[in-house]
Protein backbone atom coordinates (compact mmCIF):
# COMPACT_ATOMS: atom_id res chain seq x y z
CA UNK A 1 0.00 0.00 0.00
CA UNK A 2 1.16 3.32 -0.76
CA UNK A 3 -0.08 5.43 1.77
CA UNK A 4 1.49 8.91 0.46
CA UNK A 5 -1.29 8.41 -1.96
CA UNK A 6 -3.74 8.86 1.11
CA UNK A 7 -3.44 11.91 2.32
CA UNK A 8 -6.55 12.73 4.69
CA UNK A 9 -7.73 15.90 2.84
CA UNK A 10 -7.98 14.41 -0.40
CA UNK A 11 -9.70 10.73 0.83
CA UNK A 12 -11.87 13.03 2.69
CA UNK A 13 -12.79 14.64 -0.89
CA UNK A 14 -12.34 11.28 -1.95
CA UNK A 15 -15.38 9.78 -0.09
CA UNK A 16 -17.64 13.27 -0.23
CA UNK A 17 -17.50 13.11 -4.25
CA UNK A 18 -18.22 9.39 -4.77
CA UNK A 19 -21.26 8.88 -1.42
CA UNK A 20 -23.80 10.82 -2.89
CA UNK A 21 -25.98 13.23 -0.32
CA UNK A 22 -29.21 11.39 -1.64
CA UNK A 23 -28.44 7.47 -1.67
CA UNK A 24 -31.22 7.00 -4.17
CA UNK A 25 -29.90 9.54 -7.03
CA UNK A 26 -28.92 6.97 -9.67
CA UNK A 27 -29.09 3.91 -7.14
CA UNK A 28 -27.16 1.61 -10.16
CA UNK A 29 -24.43 4.07 -10.36
CA UNK A 30 -22.40 1.97 -8.63
CA UNK A 31 -22.69 -1.80 -8.98
CA UNK A 32 -21.20 -3.87 -6.30
CA UNK A 33 -22.44 -7.38 -5.80
CA UNK A 34 -20.74 -9.93 -3.11
CA UNK A 35 -21.33 -13.63 -3.50
CA UNK A 36 -24.43 -14.34 -1.51
CA UNK A 37 -26.62 -11.00 -2.83
CA UNK A 38 -25.71 -12.31 -7.04
CA UNK A 39 -27.56 -15.79 -5.72
CA UNK A 40 -30.72 -13.43 -5.76
CA UNK A 41 -30.64 -12.48 -9.67
CA UNK A 42 -31.00 -16.35 -10.04
CA UNK A 43 -34.30 -16.52 -12.51
CA UNK A 44 -34.93 -20.06 -10.76
CA UNK A 45 -35.39 -18.60 -7.58
CA UNK A 46 -38.65 -16.12 -7.46
CA UNK A 47 -38.91 -15.22 -3.61
CA UNK A 48 -36.08 -12.15 -2.41
CA UNK A 49 -36.21 -11.15 0.89
CA UNK A 50 -34.89 -8.17 2.85
CA UNK A 51 -35.25 -5.54 5.09
CA UNK A 52 -35.42 -1.57 4.48
CA UNK A 53 -32.14 -0.86 2.60
CA UNK A 54 -31.04 -4.25 1.79
CA UNK A 55 -31.20 -4.04 -1.64
CA UNK A 56 -34.14 -4.78 -3.13
CA UNK A 57 -35.25 -2.27 -5.35
CA UNK A 58 -32.12 -1.59 -6.35
CA UNK A 59 -31.18 -5.29 -7.58
CA UNK A 60 -34.99 -4.39 -9.52
CA UNK A 61 -33.84 -1.71 -10.74
CA UNK A 62 -30.46 -2.92 -11.83
CA UNK A 63 -31.97 -6.36 -13.30
CA UNK A 64 -33.91 -4.01 -16.31
CA UNK A 65 -30.26 -2.30 -16.99
CA UNK A 66 -28.27 -3.68 -19.96
CA UNK A 67 -25.63 -4.84 -17.07
CA UNK A 68 -28.21 -6.64 -14.86
CA UNK A 69 -29.30 -8.71 -18.39
CA UNK A 70 -25.64 -9.14 -19.33
CA UNK A 71 -24.71 -10.63 -15.54
CA UNK A 72 -27.68 -12.76 -16.07
CA UNK A 73 -26.75 -14.06 -19.01
CA UNK A 74 -22.99 -14.82 -17.93
CA UNK A 75 -23.56 -15.82 -14.36
CA UNK A 76 -26.36 -18.50 -15.19
CA UNK A 77 -26.79 -21.05 -17.82
CA UNK A 78 -28.92 -19.68 -20.79
CA UNK A 79 -27.22 -17.17 -22.67
CA UNK A 80 -30.43 -15.02 -23.49
CA UNK A 81 -32.21 -13.40 -21.07
CA UNK A 82 -34.66 -10.68 -21.01
CA UNK A 83 -36.33 -8.82 -18.11
CA UNK A 84 -39.33 -6.80 -18.15
CA UNK A 85 -41.25 -5.16 -14.72
CA UNK A 86 -44.83 -6.12 -13.69
CA UNK A 87 -45.08 -3.91 -10.85
CA UNK A 88 -42.61 -1.63 -8.82
CA UNK A 89 -42.00 1.47 -7.55
CA UNK A 90 -41.48 4.03 -10.20
CA UNK A 91 -42.40 3.15 -13.99
CA UNK A 92 -40.46 1.32 -15.85
CA UNK A 93 -39.79 1.32 -20.18
CA UNK A 94 -42.22 -0.83 -20.00
CA UNK A 95 -44.53 -0.51 -17.53
CA UNK A 96 -46.49 2.65 -16.14
CA UNK A 97 -46.88 2.77 -12.25
CA UNK A 98 -50.22 3.72 -11.83
CA UNK A 99 -51.38 5.76 -8.45
CA UNK A 100 -51.69 4.58 -5.45
CA UNK A 101 -55.65 5.36 -5.81
CA UNK A 102 -55.72 3.42 -8.70
CA UNK A 103 -53.83 0.12 -7.08
CA UNK A 104 -56.40 0.65 -4.18
CA UNK A 105 -59.20 0.62 -6.50
CA UNK A 106 -58.03 -2.62 -7.99
CA UNK A 107 -57.57 -4.57 -4.78
CA UNK A 108 -60.95 -3.47 -3.41
CA UNK A 109 -62.54 -4.61 -6.44
CA UNK A 110 -60.98 -7.59 -7.67
CA UNK A 111 -59.19 -10.65 -5.62
CA UNK A 112 -55.77 -10.05 -4.94
CA UNK A 113 -54.56 -12.90 -6.78
CA UNK A 114 -56.32 -11.88 -10.25
CA UNK A 115 -54.77 -8.49 -9.73
CA UNK A 116 -51.71 -9.63 -9.16
CA UNK A 117 -52.03 -12.12 -12.72
CA UNK A 118 -52.73 -9.35 -14.36
CA UNK A 119 -50.00 -6.93 -13.68
CA UNK A 120 -47.71 -10.71 -15.10
CA UNK A 121 -49.70 -11.37 -17.59
CA UNK A 122 -49.35 -7.16 -18.92
CA UNK A 123 -45.47 -7.92 -18.27
CA UNK A 124 -44.96 -11.23 -19.98
CA UNK A 125 -47.31 -11.04 -23.29
CA UNK A 126 -46.10 -9.80 -26.39
CA UNK A 127 -49.63 -8.97 -27.32
CA UNK A 128 -51.27 -6.61 -25.63
CA UNK A 129 -54.89 -8.46 -23.26
CA UNK A 130 -58.11 -6.65 -23.86
CA UNK A 131 -59.13 -3.33 -21.89
CA UNK A 132 -57.71 0.19 -22.09
CA UNK A 133 -57.10 0.67 -18.42
CA UNK A 134 -55.75 -1.71 -15.38
CA UNK A 135 -59.38 -2.32 -14.43
CA UNK A 136 -60.71 -3.17 -18.19
CA UNK A 137 -58.01 -5.67 -18.23
CA UNK A 138 -57.98 -7.11 -14.10
CA UNK A 139 -62.18 -7.50 -15.53
CA UNK A 140 -61.23 -9.35 -18.52
CA UNK A 141 -58.42 -12.13 -16.62
CA UNK A 142 -61.24 -12.27 -14.22
CA UNK A 143 -63.84 -13.36 -15.81
CA UNK A 144 -61.19 -15.52 -18.35
CA UNK A 145 -59.42 -17.28 -16.17
CA UNK A 146 -59.05 -20.17 -18.88
CA UNK A 147 -58.05 -17.82 -22.18
CA UNK A 148 -55.64 -16.02 -19.71
CA UNK A 149 -54.06 -19.13 -18.72
CA UNK A 150 -53.88 -20.48 -22.06
CA UNK A 151 -52.32 -16.91 -23.58
CA UNK A 152 -49.24 -17.60 -20.77
CA UNK A 153 -48.91 -21.36 -21.54
CA UNK A 154 -48.59 -20.22 -25.23
CA UNK A 155 -46.14 -17.43 -24.74
CA UNK A 156 -44.00 -19.81 -22.72
CA UNK A 157 -43.94 -21.97 -25.81
CA UNK A 158 -42.99 -19.16 -28.02
CA UNK A 159 -40.63 -18.14 -25.58
CA UNK A 160 -38.58 -21.47 -25.63
CA UNK A 161 -39.07 -22.27 -29.54
CA UNK A 162 -37.14 -19.05 -29.58
CA UNK A 163 -34.55 -19.44 -26.98
CA UNK A 164 -35.21 -16.67 -24.71
CA UNK A 165 -35.91 -16.66 -21.10
CA UNK A 166 -38.04 -14.01 -19.69
CA UNK A 167 -37.65 -12.89 -16.12
CA UNK A 168 -40.57 -10.70 -14.67
CA UNK A 169 -40.13 -8.74 -12.17
CA UNK A 170 -41.91 -7.18 -8.76
CA UNK A 171 -41.36 -4.96 -6.45
CA UNK A 172 -42.75 -2.38 -4.01
CA UNK A 173 -45.48 -4.40 -2.79
CA UNK A 174 -45.60 -3.10 0.39
CA UNK A 175 -46.12 0.64 -0.64
CA UNK A 176 -49.63 0.87 -0.93
CA UNK A 177 -51.46 -1.17 1.20
CA UNK A 178 -53.52 0.90 3.92
CA UNK A 179 -53.34 -1.38 6.76
CA UNK A 180 -51.73 -4.84 8.36
CA UNK A 181 -54.52 -7.18 6.77
CA UNK A 182 -54.02 -5.61 3.46
CA UNK A 183 -50.17 -6.48 3.63
CA UNK A 184 -50.71 -9.91 4.43
CA UNK A 185 -53.57 -10.49 2.07
CA UNK A 186 -52.03 -8.86 -1.18
CA UNK A 187 -48.27 -10.70 -0.14
CA UNK A 188 -50.24 -13.62 0.29
CA UNK A 189 -51.77 -13.94 -2.56
CA UNK A 190 -48.43 -12.31 -4.59
CA UNK A 191 -46.96 -15.59 -3.01
CA UNK A 192 -49.67 -17.99 -4.28
CA UNK A 193 -49.17 -16.70 -8.34
CA UNK A 194 -45.28 -17.43 -7.65
CA UNK A 195 -45.70 -20.47 -6.81
CA UNK A 196 -48.42 -20.84 -9.79
CA UNK A 197 -46.27 -20.46 -12.35
CA UNK A 198 -42.91 -22.71 -11.92
CA UNK A 199 -44.12 -24.55 -14.27
CA UNK A 200 -43.09 -22.42 -17.17
CA UNK A 201 -39.77 -23.34 -18.80
CA UNK A 202 -39.11 -19.97 -20.41
CA UNK A 203 -41.52 -17.36 -18.88
CA UNK A 204 -39.88 -17.01 -15.09
CA UNK A 205 -41.16 -14.57 -12.24
CA UNK A 206 -39.29 -12.98 -9.47
CA UNK A 207 -40.39 -10.85 -6.31
CA UNK A 208 -38.58 -8.75 -3.62
CA UNK A 209 -40.03 -8.41 -0.50
CA UNK A 210 -39.73 -7.63 2.79
CA UNK A 211 -39.05 -9.59 5.63
CA UNK A 212 -41.05 -8.75 8.25
CA UNK A 213 -43.72 -9.08 6.64
CA UNK A 214 -42.78 -12.96 4.75
CA UNK A 215 -42.03 -13.53 9.26
CA UNK A 216 -45.97 -13.33 9.42
CA UNK A 217 -47.14 -16.63 9.52
CA UNK A 218 -50.41 -15.81 7.72
CA UNK A 219 -48.86 -14.90 4.71
CA UNK A 220 -47.67 -18.28 3.70
CA UNK A 221 -50.55 -20.02 5.18
CA UNK A 222 -51.72 -21.71 2.11
CA UNK A 223 -50.77 -25.33 0.89
CA UNK A 224 -46.85 -25.90 -0.48
CA UNK A 225 -45.87 -22.18 0.68
CA UNK A 226 -43.01 -24.24 2.43
CA UNK A 227 -41.78 -25.15 -1.44
CA UNK A 228 -41.50 -21.63 -2.26
CA UNK A 229 -39.93 -20.95 0.83
CA UNK A 230 -36.63 -23.20 0.62
CA UNK A 231 -35.73 -21.41 -2.04
CA UNK A 232 -35.84 -17.94 -0.80
CA UNK A 233 -32.85 -16.22 -1.13
CA UNK A 234 -32.32 -13.29 2.29
CA UNK A 235 -30.49 -10.25 1.36
CA UNK A 236 -27.54 -10.41 3.80
CA UNK A 237 -24.76 -8.52 4.21
CA UNK A 238 -21.74 -9.28 6.21
CA UNK A 239 -19.33 -6.74 7.10
CA UNK A 240 -16.48 -7.24 4.76
CA UNK A 241 -19.42 -6.88 2.14
CA UNK A 242 -20.16 -3.46 2.95
CA UNK A 243 -16.22 -2.27 3.45
CA UNK A 244 -15.71 -3.76 -0.28
CA UNK A 245 -18.83 -1.75 -1.07
CA UNK A 246 -16.97 1.18 0.30
CA UNK A 247 -14.53 0.62 -2.00
CA UNK A 248 -16.34 0.26 -5.36
CA UNK A 249 -17.95 3.28 -4.16
CA UNK A 250 -14.41 5.01 -3.83
CA UNK A 251 -12.70 2.90 -6.94
CA UNK A 252 -13.31 6.15 -9.20
CA UNK A 253 -10.74 7.28 -8.05
CA UNK A 254 -7.59 6.11 -10.02
CA UNK A 255 -5.29 7.39 -6.80
CA UNK A 256 -7.54 5.41 -4.51
CA UNK A 257 -7.49 2.41 -6.22
CA UNK A 258 -3.46 2.96 -6.93
CA UNK A 259 -2.95 2.87 -3.13
CA UNK A 260 -5.06 0.18 -1.68
CA UNK A 261 -3.88 -2.58 -4.59
CA UNK A 262 -1.54 -2.90 -7.39
CA UNK A 263 -3.80 -5.46 -8.80
CA UNK A 264 -6.88 -2.84 -9.10
CA UNK A 265 -6.82 -1.98 -12.55
CA UNK A 266 -10.55 -0.86 -13.45
CA UNK A 267 -12.88 -0.15 -10.81
CA UNK A 268 -15.69 -2.72 -11.33
CA UNK A 269 -13.14 -5.68 -10.98
CA UNK A 270 -12.55 -5.27 -6.79
CA UNK A 271 -9.19 -7.41 -6.30
CA UNK A 272 -10.37 -10.60 -4.02
CA UNK A 273 -8.27 -9.83 -1.39
CA UNK A 274 -9.78 -6.19 -0.41
CA UNK A 275 -13.45 -8.40 -0.80
CA UNK A 276 -12.23 -10.79 1.72
CA UNK A 277 -9.28 -10.66 3.48
CA UNK A 278 -10.75 -8.56 6.94
CA UNK A 279 -6.88 -7.49 7.43
CA UNK A 280 -6.23 -5.97 4.17
CA UNK A 281 -9.26 -4.03 4.76
CA UNK A 282 -9.12 -3.20 8.48
CA UNK A 283 -5.59 -1.66 7.64
CA UNK A 284 -7.45 0.15 4.68
CA UNK A 285 -10.09 1.71 7.19
CA UNK A 286 -7.27 2.14 9.49
CA UNK A 287 -5.40 4.37 7.14
CA UNK A 288 -8.51 6.63 6.35
CA UNK A 289 -10.54 6.19 10.06
CA UNK A 290 -7.60 5.24 12.81
CA UNK A 291 -7.49 2.45 14.38
CA UNK A 292 -9.27 3.28 17.83
CA UNK A 293 -12.02 4.86 18.66
CA UNK A 294 -10.23 7.26 21.00
CA UNK A 295 -7.91 4.80 22.87
CA UNK A 296 -6.95 1.18 22.76
CA UNK A 297 -9.76 0.59 25.43
CA UNK A 298 -12.27 2.32 23.18
CA UNK A 299 -12.74 -0.30 20.26
CA UNK A 300 -11.90 -0.65 16.65
CA UNK A 301 -13.11 1.63 14.62
CA UNK A 302 -13.51 -1.01 11.96
CA UNK A 303 -15.29 -3.23 14.11
CA UNK A 304 -17.14 -0.15 15.73
CA UNK A 305 -18.84 0.59 12.87
CA UNK A 306 -20.56 -2.26 11.91
CA UNK A 307 -21.55 -3.42 15.54
CA UNK A 308 -23.30 -0.28 16.21
CA UNK A 309 -25.63 -0.26 13.05
CA UNK A 310 -25.87 -3.71 13.46
CA UNK A 311 -29.89 -4.95 14.41
CA UNK A 312 -30.01 -7.76 17.21
CA UNK A 313 -29.97 -9.99 13.74
CA UNK A 314 -26.32 -8.79 13.18
CA UNK A 315 -27.79 -7.56 10.26
CA UNK A 316 -26.47 -3.36 8.89
CA UNK A 317 -27.99 -2.30 5.78
CA UNK A 318 -26.00 -0.51 3.04
CA UNK A 319 -27.70 2.00 3.36
CA UNK A 320 -27.07 2.64 7.11
CA UNK A 321 -23.50 1.87 6.46
CA UNK A 322 -23.18 4.75 3.56
CA UNK A 323 -25.24 7.50 5.46
CA UNK A 324 -22.54 6.35 8.49
CA UNK A 325 -19.61 6.79 6.22
CA UNK A 326 -20.19 9.87 4.60
CA UNK A 327 -21.43 11.87 7.26
CA UNK A 328 -18.61 11.13 9.36
CA UNK A 329 -16.38 12.47 6.58
CA UNK A 330 -19.16 15.69 6.69
CA UNK A 331 -18.61 16.32 10.61
CA UNK A 332 -14.38 15.48 10.38
CA UNK A 333 -12.39 19.09 10.93
CA UNK A 334 -9.98 19.81 8.03
CA UNK A 335 -7.05 19.55 10.45
CA UNK A 336 -7.92 16.08 11.73
CA UNK A 337 -4.97 14.22 11.09
CA UNK A 338 -7.15 11.09 9.29
CA UNK A 339 -9.64 11.70 6.32
CA UNK A 340 -12.42 10.66 9.10
CA UNK A 341 -11.86 11.38 13.04
CA UNK A 342 -13.10 9.01 15.27
CA UNK A 343 -15.49 11.24 16.97
CA UNK A 344 -17.33 11.89 13.25
CA UNK A 345 -17.70 8.17 13.12
CA UNK A 346 -20.08 8.38 16.10
CA UNK A 347 -21.98 11.41 14.45
CA UNK A 348 -22.28 9.82 11.56
CA UNK A 349 -23.98 6.21 13.45
CA UNK A 350 -26.48 8.99 14.64
CA UNK A 351 -27.53 10.12 11.75
CA UNK A 352 -27.93 6.55 10.17
CA UNK A 353 -29.93 5.62 13.18
CA UNK A 354 -31.92 8.50 12.75
CA UNK A 355 -32.73 7.18 8.85
CA UNK A 356 -33.40 3.73 9.98
CA UNK A 357 -35.73 5.06 12.72
CA UNK A 358 -37.62 7.14 10.27
CA UNK A 359 -37.91 3.80 8.10
CA UNK A 360 -38.92 1.57 10.67
CA UNK A 361 -41.65 4.06 11.83
CA UNK A 362 -43.16 4.53 8.21
CA UNK A 363 -43.55 0.70 8.46
CA UNK A 364 -44.84 0.79 11.53
CA UNK A 365 -46.59 4.29 12.73
CA UNK A 366 -46.82 3.32 16.35
CA UNK A 367 -43.06 2.67 16.42
CA UNK A 368 -42.72 6.15 17.73
CA UNK A 369 -45.32 5.51 20.24
CA UNK A 370 -43.65 2.32 21.83
CA UNK A 371 -40.46 3.43 21.89
CA UNK A 372 -40.90 7.12 22.46
CA UNK A 373 -42.38 5.80 25.94
CA UNK A 374 -38.93 4.37 26.77
CA UNK A 375 -36.81 7.14 26.35
CA UNK A 376 -36.68 7.65 30.19
CA UNK A 377 -35.21 3.86 30.68
CA UNK A 378 -31.74 2.68 30.87
CA UNK A 379 -31.55 -0.43 28.70
CA UNK A 380 -30.24 -3.08 28.95
CA UNK A 381 -33.45 -3.05 31.42
CA UNK A 382 -36.02 -5.90 32.78
CA UNK A 383 -39.09 -7.12 30.87
CA UNK A 384 -41.39 -5.63 33.15
CA UNK A 385 -39.68 -2.26 33.07
CA UNK A 386 -40.44 -1.88 29.87
CA UNK A 387 -43.94 -2.98 30.65
CA UNK A 388 -44.53 -0.79 33.15
CA UNK A 389 -43.14 2.02 31.52
CA UNK A 390 -45.61 1.40 28.58
CA UNK A 391 -48.44 1.18 30.92
CA UNK A 392 -47.35 4.50 32.56
CA UNK A 393 -47.71 5.74 29.26
CA UNK A 394 -51.28 4.54 28.48
CA UNK A 395 -49.63 2.89 25.32
CA UNK A 396 -52.07 -0.05 24.57
CA UNK A 397 -54.96 2.43 24.11
CA UNK A 398 -52.77 4.94 22.36
CA UNK A 399 -51.96 2.51 19.71
CA UNK A 400 -55.47 1.36 19.55
CA UNK A 401 -56.59 4.95 18.00
CA UNK A 402 -53.61 4.73 15.50
CA UNK A 403 -54.50 4.22 12.04
CA UNK A 404 -51.92 1.90 10.36
CA UNK A 405 -49.96 -1.22 9.56
CA UNK A 406 -51.11 -2.83 13.19
CA UNK A 407 -48.73 -5.91 12.82
CA UNK A 408 -49.32 -8.05 15.75
CA UNK A 409 -48.38 -11.46 14.92
CA UNK A 410 -47.82 -12.26 18.97
CA UNK A 411 -51.64 -11.25 19.28
CA UNK A 412 -52.77 -8.71 21.99
CA UNK A 413 -51.02 -6.54 25.19
CA UNK A 414 -48.23 -5.41 25.91
CA UNK A 415 -45.89 -8.57 26.65
CA UNK A 416 -46.88 -9.60 23.70
CA UNK A 417 -45.76 -6.04 22.37
CA UNK A 418 -42.30 -7.06 23.65
CA UNK A 419 -42.26 -10.27 21.38
CA UNK A 420 -43.08 -8.46 18.50
CA UNK A 421 -40.10 -6.06 18.58
CA UNK A 422 -37.99 -8.89 19.22
CA UNK A 423 -39.10 -10.90 16.14
CA UNK A 424 -38.37 -7.67 14.47
CA UNK A 425 -35.23 -7.49 15.90
CA UNK A 426 -35.40 -4.23 17.71
CA UNK A 427 -35.38 -5.53 21.08
CA UNK A 428 -32.38 -8.39 21.99
CA UNK A 429 -33.26 -10.50 25.04
CA UNK A 430 -29.81 -11.15 26.88
CA UNK A 431 -29.41 -14.41 28.78
CA UNK A 432 -30.10 -13.07 32.19
CA UNK A 433 -33.25 -12.30 30.64
CA UNK A 434 -32.79 -8.24 30.07
CA UNK A 435 -33.97 -6.80 27.17
CA UNK A 436 -31.71 -4.78 25.00
CA UNK A 437 -31.66 -2.27 22.28
CA UNK A 438 -29.08 -2.12 19.63
CA UNK A 439 -27.99 1.67 19.12
CA UNK A 440 -29.30 1.63 15.59
CA UNK A 441 -32.92 1.82 16.88
CA UNK A 442 -31.61 2.66 20.57
CA UNK A 443 -29.96 6.72 19.07
CA UNK A 444 -32.60 7.03 16.26
CA UNK A 445 -35.37 6.87 19.18
CA UNK A 446 -33.67 8.44 21.52
CA UNK A 447 -33.00 5.68 23.99
CA UNK A 448 -30.41 5.86 26.41
CA UNK A 449 -27.75 2.91 27.67
CA UNK A 450 -25.41 3.29 30.42
CA UNK A 451 -21.67 4.39 29.17
CA UNK A 452 -23.38 4.33 25.14
CA UNK A 453 -22.87 6.57 22.63
CA UNK A 454 -25.61 9.58 24.03
CA UNK A 455 -28.76 10.27 21.55
CA UNK A 456 -29.03 13.55 19.80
Amino acid sequence: MNSSLLDPTQLRKVILEAIPPDLFDNPTRYVYLPPDIQKALDPSRPLVTGDRGTGKTFLWSYLTTPGGVALLNKAFAHKNHSTRVAFGATSEANFERPGQDTVQFLFQNAPARVVWKTFFLVAALDQPIPGASWSERVRWVQENVEASDLRLVEQDKKLLASGERRLILFDAVDRDPLGWSELVDWHGALLKMLLDVQHFRALKIKAFVRRDIMAAPEVSAFPDASKLRANEVELRWRQNDLFALLWRYLSRSIPFRQAVSTEWQEPMNIPLALRENEAIQKRIWHQIAGPSMGGPRRGDTYRWLFNHLADANQQVSPRSFLIAVRTAAEQTLPTAPTAIHFSAIQEGVKKAARARAQEIAEDFPWMHLALGALQKALVPCARTKIIEAWEGANLEARMDEQKGRQRRSHGRGLDALVDELTSLHIFHQLHDGRINVPDVFRLGFGMRRMGGVRPS
